[in-house]
């Protein structure tokens, strides 16, 4: 398995570039589906911001207190923006949703099954 610091960096990276894309499809009106959009999208910048700043300070770890719950949150969030976003989210970045989920399933069972490698 890769090394479970780098994995989570790439799920980083990969939430936002989802979130970049769904955001650059948004169109500057403003419906109650499209604010729901919004705030799902504002959510998981939210975490991301948390994620990042635990990245600078180096406790960026599976094993680190509130990470795993962070992860499962904005991994929650995603998916709400995949919804919201309807035909706004496409096969390509639909697919790197889930690379995004199954990325953290297989950390958190890693951890849980103390499968890793050191």
């Amino acid at each position: 398995m890769r090394d479970p610091a780098e994995v989570l960096t790439k799920m980083m990276l990969q939430a936002e570039i989802f979130c970049s894309q769904v955001e650059a499809t948004l169109p500057t009106s403003r419906s109650a589906k499209q604010e729901e959009l919004r705030c799902k999208l504002g959510h998981c910048r939210e975490v991301l911001g948390y994620l990042q700043g635990l990245y600078e300070d180096g406790n960026l770890n599976i094993d680190y207190g509130s990470v795993p719950e962070a992860l499962r949150h904005l991994v929650k969030s995603l998916m709400w923006v995949a919804f919201h976003g309807g035909r706004k989210v496409d096969y390509e970045l639909f697919g790197g949703l889930v690379h995004i989920q199954e990325s953290l399933t297989c950390l958190l069972l890693d951890e849980r099954l103390g499968t890793r490698s050191s």
